[in-house]
């Protein structure tokens, strides 16, 4: 609900918002397909016959059952439209033994995709004992081709969104393993748009906080964090040129080689 009314308070304050489903865009497009499933497979295999560093190897090798799930995913694989019925049809989905076989599916498919960020969740999340943000570790991952594979072709989706007026990009970051496709969405809308990207959320506190912050605004321009009604009203008056980013509450940005932290009164 929250993007909901982040949307309308942005309209009532007068200014223009959309937005964008990564997460709708990823399982319509490529997860709940067969063919996107045989793509991830594929891509999964050759990552785990390969070396990495010893973090990603240790995640590769952590045992979460890839082969056995991988084995059921390939027998029922045809049935993947069917599943998909399932679990939107009202009849179908108050029938028991097939609502369990849909979930099954599904929850194996997000496994295979996501058990390696989570395996790596430990190394790359930041809090309040852990202050660094393992940039080189991400940008592994990242250069492993998965989110290349799951975003193939997102630049066309978000040039519906996005034209030549439009000033700010939002992105919304809730946890460590979040922050990875934000980084990854981040580095397309650099290289395809001129629009200033923003990563907000209550998880953005610790970025911001982290003793090498100073790398986030390589890929985002600025980072609100405990976002409040005055934080978006803020971020709209200043690209209307009513208010000086140092005035944006709960709002971090660079400024020269510093990290400029405004918390709200």
């Amino acid at each position: 609900s929250g993007i909901p009314e982040l949307i309308s308070l942005v309209r009532e304050f007068g200014a223009d918002a959309d937005f964008f489903d990564t997460n709708s865009f990823v399982n319509q497009k490529f997860i709940h397909t067969k063919e996107g499933l045989l793509n991830i497979i594929a891509l999964l295999d050759n990552i785990r016959n390969e070396n990495h560093s010893q973090e990603i190897n240790e995640a590769i090798n952590a045992d979460y059952n890839y082969e056995i799930k991988k084995k059921y995913l390939l027998k029922e694989i045809d049935k993947i439209d069917f599943y998909k019925h399932v679990l939107t049809d009202k009849k179908l989905f108050c029938n028991r033994i097939l609502y369990k076989k849909a979930i099954k599916y599904f929850v194996y498919l997000r496994d295979l995709l996501f058990l390696l960020e989570c395996k790596l969740h430990s190394q790359l999340d930041v809090n309040d004992t852990n202050q660094t943000i393992n940039f080189k570790l991400i940008e592994e991952y990242l250069n492993l081709g998965i989110y290349e594979l799951l975003y193939n072709n997102v630049e066309r989706e978000l040039e519906k969104y996005i034209d030549k007026n439009t000033v700010c990009v939002g992105i919304s970051v809730i946890s460590g393993v979040n922050f990875i496709s934000a980084l990854y969405l981040a580095k397309i809308l650099k290289n395809k748009f001129n629009v200033h990207i923003n990563i907000g959320g209550n998880y953005c506190r610790y970025l911001v906080n982290a003793n090498n912050a100073l790398e986030l605004f390589k890929y985002f321009d600025s980072v609100s964090f405990d976002e409040n009604y005055y934080t978006v009203t803020d971020i709209i008056s200043y690209f209307r040129g009513d208010k000086k980013i140092s005035e944006i509450s709960n709002f971090a940005y660079k400024e020269g080689n510093e990290v400029k932290i405004n918390i709200a009164d």
